[in-house]
């Protein structure tokens, strides 16, 4: 996947109306798509510096800790 492919699909996760549950099955798409978590994480990382809206970059926290393994262990994703 084309990483300003990623990046858009990845940028759903910012609105707030979409429940937490919802952005986190997007990133378990993602790996069961065969990409891999240092490409979701940089993506998220960059969107995290980039937004000024601290709403948002909890949001990208919360889904940051589920792609490092930062969370509790049913939440973790790439779990290698």
């Amino acid at each position: 996947m084309i990483n300003m492919d990623l990046r858009n699909e990845l940028m759903r996760v910012l609105d707030p109306t979409v429940p937490f549950e919802a952005n986190w099955q997007t990133l378990c798409s993602l790996k069961e798509r065969g990409i891999k978590a240092e490409e979701v994480q940089v993506i998220l990382e960059s969107m995290f510096q980039e937004t000024p809206d601290e709403r948002a970059q909890e949001r990208i926290a919360d889904l940051l800790d589920c792609v490092v393994g930062w969370c509790a262990p049913q939440h973790a994703i790439w779990k290698e």
